[in-house]
């Protein structure tokens, strides 16, 4: 007899198991066609696939696999949510459709909420699919807002400084090379300076960094646009900005070594702030009085001076 019990648990689980894999190939291939414009619902197949459970459940009801409590129901009562999400977001994409609506706040949570707990099961070849439905997920969520705009920024910041890392090192080989960097840096200025959900951020560890960044690609604006005294300004503003969100982070540190990092980083950056302050006062005073300077014979020392300045303040 006991024998026999456990030979129907065993089988029991096998069953529940080999179901359970047929739902997670269900979610996979749902999540393969959510972006498809041909029209074709992707939460079909999960609907077809409750209906059998339900079916089971009910002329077989002393099979513990489909009780409402078992891993089975349980995860089909997911995925069937998940896959309609999935399909709601599919219609909201789909540039080919009249019925195109854009997805609630709640909806949006939902299939976040999904992916999350689908995502061990998603194949290797579905993840990037899978990440970029994340991606879009946060992107309308209040919540991901802030640290995903910084994100993105940051991201843009990295890839100038790559793009004019490549011009130099393409320039220095006698390569032809296009100075894209620039262009691309113009258009991430104006963007960082007059974007006003930016300003709102609180400061926090991703916004130093965007500062950081920025301050690292500001020699990528083209000198027809921006000339030194201009580079010199956003040097010393950025190196302003650097110095208060370090200040701010230092005072809310979790621990001595946090509060003690972020307390040299200010104070680097206030010492480079006034360090730009009197590059751009000699700028200054150069264009207001250029006849002070002029025909002046300089000695070995002054010359030395004034080209490590020029380097120092490149």
């Amino acid at each position: 007899m006991l024998k026999y019990i456990k030979a129907n648990k065993e089988s029991a689980i096998m069953a529940e198991n080999g179901q359970i894999q047929e739902l997670y190939r269900i979610i996979n291939r749902a999540v393969s066609r959510c972006t498809n414009h041909e029209n074709t619902p992707v939460n079909t197949e999960i609907s077809i696939y409750q209906s059998k459970i339900a079916h089971h459940k009910k002329h077989d009801g002393q099979l513990s696999i489909f009780a409402d409590d078992s891993q089975l129901y349980t995860e089909t009562v997911r995925a069937a949510d998940f896959c309609d999400c999935l399909e709601d977001y599919r219609q909201s994409v789909d540039l080919y459709t009249s019925n195109t609506h854009n997805l609630s706040e709640y909806r949006y949570w939902k299939l976040l909420k999904g992916i999350e707990h689908f995502r061990p099961q998603i194949y290797s070849e579905n993840i990037y699919i899978l990440n970029a439905l994340e991606y879009n997920c946060k992107r309308h969520l209040p919540e991901y807002h802030d640290k995903m705009l910084l994100e993105e920024y940051n991201r843009q910041a990295l890839r100038i400084r790559d793009m004019k890392k490549g011009y130099d090192r393409q320039h220095r080989q006698n390569q032809k090379a296009s100075k894209d960097y620039e262009k691309n840096a113009l258009y991430f200025f104006k963007e960082v300076m007059n974007n006003e959900e930016l300003r709102k951020i609180k400061g926090c560890a991703e916004k130093l960094s965007l500062y950081e960044n920025c301050l690292n690609i500001v020699d990528c604006l083209p000198a027809e646009k921006y000339n030194r005294s201009a580079k010199f300004k956003l040097k010393k503003d950025f190196n302003y900005a650097i110095r208060i969100t370090a200040a701010a982070l230092s005072r809310d540190a979790n621990n001595a070594e946090q509060a003690k990092r972020y307390e040299d980083i200010s104070k680097k950056a206030e010492y480079e702030e006034n360090r730009y302050a009197k590059a751009m006062e000699r700028v200054k005073e150069f264009t207001e009085k250029p006849q002070k300077y002029k025909g002046r014979t300089l000695s070995i020392e002054t010359r030395n001076k004034r080209a490590k300045e020029e380097w120092d303040y490149r």
